[in-house]
């Protein structure tokens, strides 16, 4: 296939099968019906010798990107920087919200579903059509603190990228959050791009249930080309406290980290330091505004003296991340200690009501009835018999 001289859109995307119906039903047909040539970066077209010049000439010369996050690409990443540095039109599609990296999410992206293909389709027709219409002067620019790289610049880039190292991250428990150089960038497994030459890389991670991780990328770990992190669970308060300095003495190191923020929140709230509890959630949520541990652990802080304030972080959580218990257990927790029990009891029974909650709420070993937060329901004529009963069920798939 002969790649298109002028009124080119070039695509980023991952190649996998899975992705062929994007491209063959959607992606490609789009961009020919709005009246440009497709063209993607892969090696079924530039050929097996490809090099990174190629991809930053067809950037340079395309009219318009297009750049399906989905899954994180790390090449997509890496190609999607170059075109915001060249101030190209971009339009972003991507099947999950958590695709998109939180500090660029503030850009318009296109979300689909890959089984609602023809609906992709027809949005990307629209989405072509409007970002074409719209002068160059009117277009945003999102990063108006980058300058146009010139020849010697891209030749630099594709240098850094060609030095970079790929390192797969693998964690348990599968639920854990990883985040690479302070940057959430999903739940493992996950592919990182590492620039070598870069003083210190940091991975962190962090579960319900179980102690934080804070480390640097070492030599061996760029060689290896792995990372593997088992999280410890969670032991007593003397054993936390053990901890403390340690993470203290990263939190001054990496100040902007939302692993060790969230965990020096959880120690100050442990100790009764409401006020510096409520400052170090304030400053999490900050650097980590979509992270559902973020809001659980401001809600934590507020439930018992800003109880409402409380319900909202956990509802957020709820919306960040549905399928874990977390949020829904928080909140039955948050109005128990209200004495509104009848909600508290509401928010027990969604969990045993949907598989996966319950799965979720199993395999973080989670207690209830040892929780204080229920203490009071547990002697409500009304509701301990259903508190009782909910407690087990859930214990009686534990361990399965």
């Amino acid at each position: 296939m002969t790649k298109p001289t002028g009124n080119m859109c070039f695509v980023l995307m991952p190649f996998q099968p899975n992705f062929k119906n994007q491209w063959e039903l959607a992606i490609e047909p789009a961009i020919r019906e709005a009246g440009l040539a497709p063209w993607r970066g892969d090696d079924e077209h530039l050929g097996t010798n490809i090099i990174m010049r190629d991809i930053t000439k067809s950037i340079s010369e395309a009219r318009l990107i297009i750049a399906d996050l989905t899954g994180r690409n790390p090449n997509v990443m890496y190609e999607l920087g170059l075109a915001h540095a060249a101030k190209k039109a971009v339009i972003m599609i991507a099947q999950k919200e958590e695709d998109v990296p939180f500090d660029i999410r503030h850009i318009r992206y296109l979300k689909y579903d890959a089984m609602d293909i023809s609906r992709l389709k027809s949005e990307l027709v629209e989405r072509i059509g409007s970002t074409l219409n719209m002068a160059a002067k009117d277009r945003p620019d999102f990063f108006p603190e980058l300058k146009l790289f010139d020849r010697e610049e891209a030749e630099e880039l594709a240098y850094l990228r060609k030095r970079a190292r790929h390192i797969r991250i693998e964690a348990t428990p599968p639920s854990a959050d990883i985040f690479f150089n302070d940057h959430y960038i999903g739940r493992p497994p996950q592919e990182i791009l590492v620039n070598p030459e870069t003083v210190r890389n940091t991975i962190s991670a962090a579960a319900v249930g179980f102690y934080e991780y804070h480390a640097d990328i070492s030599q061996q770990d760029l060689e290896q080309g792995e990372i593997r992190i088992a999280l410890e669970k969670k032991g007593d308060k003397a054993e936390f406290e053990k901890r403390v300095p340690r993470w203290l003495r990263y939190r001054r190191r990496d100040p902007n980290n939302p692993v060790l923020m969230r965990v020096i929140a959880q120690y100050l709230d442990g100790i009764s330091d409401y006020d510096e509890a409520l400052e170090e959630v304030h400053e999490l949520l900050q650097v980590a505004p979509d992270w559902f541990l973020a809001h659980n652990q401001a809600g934590i802080v507020k439930r018992e003296t800003h109880p409402e304030e409380a319900r909202k972080h956990f509802k957020k959580v709820v919306s960040l991340r549905p399928n874990h218990f977390i949020g829904y257990y928080n909140l039955a927790c948050s109005y128990a200690y209200t004495n509104a029990f009848d909600r508290a009891i509401e928010y027990l029974e969604t969990i045993i009501n949907r598989d996966g909650l319950t799965e979720s709420f199993r395999m973080h070993e989670a207690n209830m009835e040892n929780d204080s937060a229920f203490d009071e329901l547990k002697k409500s004529d009304k509701h301990a018999k259903r508190f009782a009963e909910i407690a087990r069920i859930l214990n009686a798939g534990r361990g399965a």
